[in-house]
């Protein structure tokens, strides 16, 4: 077993912080390890029969499926107490952010994820039994919640560019989600939907 592997390492050690991983396609030259010529997700699906439902932090089932597929990237499963804000620049995001930022005060510093495509992944935390508070907040931002997940910090984009820490687990502790982002109404009355990639 590599464990000099970064993304096995990145893996290894979001689960000991009792985050659920999971192992994702990569993506070369963009194309995606799942070989087929049309995936719209390249480097962003689910390597496992279950996809995030297979999620884990069993280290020795997460070291299995990076000795498999060792150039995986690296998912994390949202839901269990962790909620993802997702800020897609090229759809409006930074806009739709800052807006409400305007009205709502600065977000809390918490783990941040600058994404391979530009964006940005803010981590936050609920109480156990949460309403799931997923859903599309506004034009390029969205939460994702039970049943979704997001690319971890290591891996590798379609583009190329890799996923990296813009505040680490170093740096901070995963906030608590503003009020304003867990009710649908205080962020502009969108109805919730399912967490994705």
């Amino acid at each position: 077993m590599n464990t000099t592997n970064p993304l096995l390492q990145s893996a290894l050690a979001l689960a000991a912080l009792d985050l659920h991983v999971l192992p994702l396609h990569c993506a070369r030259d963009g194309i995606c390890s799942c070989r087929n010529k049309q995936c719209r997700t390249p480097g962003k699906h689910p390597r496992t029969g279950k996809g995030v439902k297979d999620a884990s932090t069993d280290l020795s089932r997460i070291e299995q499926w990076w000795k498999k597929n060792p150039d995986a990237n690296v998912g994390v499963a949202t839901g269990n107490g962790l909620r993802v804000l997702d800020v897609d620049p090229r759809n409006g995001g930074d806009a739709t952010l800052a807006k409400l930022v305007a009205v709502h005060g600065p977000l809390p510093k918490t783990v941040t994820i600058e994404t391979g495509g530009g964006g940005q992944h803010y981590y936050f935390r609920v109480p156990p039994g949460a309403p799931n508070s997923c859903g599309i907040v506004g034009p390029g931002l969205d939460i994702k919640g039970e049943g979704g997940y997001v690319v971890a910090a290591g891996s590798v984009h379609a583009s190329g560019a890799k996923y990296r820490y813009r505040v680490s687990f170093n740096k901070a502790e995963i906030a608590g989600l503003p009020a304003w982002l867990a009710t649908p109404d205080d962020r502009g009355g969108e109805n919730p939907e399912p967490g994705g990639a």
